[in-house]
């Protein structure tokens, strides 16, 4: 079993190549996000996730070992995206903590309209995390 670090931790994956892997983890992040907000996590199952990915269940199995993966790999997804919108503003580049923090607050305030639904399901979601994440 390969690890990819995400975020806190890792997810466990029999496939050995790492762009396949991150282009994969990729797809089945972005796709399994609509099924959480739509049917929550607990009402969404790998079936489910295996259909939108249009990945046989088997192979869904080869790059995630469990289906709380998933969820580690959404929150992943949309925590770099957050700290692309930091980025992007200039925020890590300010030296005054307080200032720092005001840039930050106030970029990703701009930005929470775009992402409503990820962040509602983070909100919700995130008692089915792993403790370690």
């Amino acid at each position: 079993m390969a690890k990819i670090k995400i975020l806190n931790g890792s997810v466990e994956t029999r496939i050995k190549d790492p762009r396949l892997v991150r282009k994969k983890h990729l797809l089945i992040a972005s796709r399994a996000t609509k099924l959480f907000i739509k049917k929550g996590f607990s009402g969404t199952s790998m079936r489910d996730i295996s259909r939108v990915t249009k990945i046989t269940l088997g192979n869904l199995y080869s790059y995630i070992k469990k289906k709380e993966d998933v969820l580690c790999l959404v929150f992943d997804l949309y925590h770099k995206s957050w700290v692309k919108v930091l980025e992007k503003n200039g925020v890590y580049d300010i030296d005054d903590p307080h200032q720092q923090l005001r840039m930050a607050v106030r970029a990703i305030l701009l930005s929470c309209e775009k992402y409503q639904d990820e962040i509602k399901i983070m909100h919700l979601e995130s008692r089915f995390l792993p403790r370690k994440f």
